[in-house]
């Protein structure tokens, strides 16, 4: 498995990831917002994927505010989850918070993903618990 910066090439995949993530139908109107913001996010390079035997298997969305890295989205697909990719795509926004001198990388994560035991066992801490989601970060 290898990470790279996504392309535009990988946008429809990137939604196919997206919207499974967040059980959406095919609502064309949703479908086109989207990928408007993923096509801003690649051309910022924002977004890194995993990619395993030629097939995106996972993303995650990059973005620097102040002193941190934000991570917008971190998605794997179903059957691609408890190998590694996950982290791997951690370790990607350590490296970026690195290459641009900030100082951590932060993640809010809803209670109804679970993610919240990933997110500690990759380093990260809780720091808030909002009425829906749990605030984490990293220090770097």
């Amino acid at each position: 498995m290898k990470t790279v910066s996504a392309r535009h090439q990988d946008r429809k995949a990137l939604l196919g990831l997206f919207c499974s993530l967040n059980k959406i139908g095919k609502d064309i109107c949703l479908e086109y917002a989207r990928l408007a913001a993923i096509d801003a996010a690649i051309k910022n390079h924002e977004i890194k994927i995993a990619i395993d035997n030629e097939i995106i298997v996972g993303t995650i969305v990059l973005t620097p505010i102040r002193n941190s890295i934000y991570i917008s989205a971190l998605i794997v697909k179903a059957g691609s989850r408890k190998k590694g990719v996950g982290t791997k795509l951690i370790q990607e926004a350590i490296k970026k918070a690195k290459r641009l001198n900030k100082s951590k990388v932060v993640v809010e994560t809803a209670f109804v993903y679970r993610a919240k035991k990933f997110y500690e066992k990759c380093g990260f801490r809780v720091t808030k618990k909002h009425y829906d989601c749990w605030a984490l970060k990293k220090d770097v």
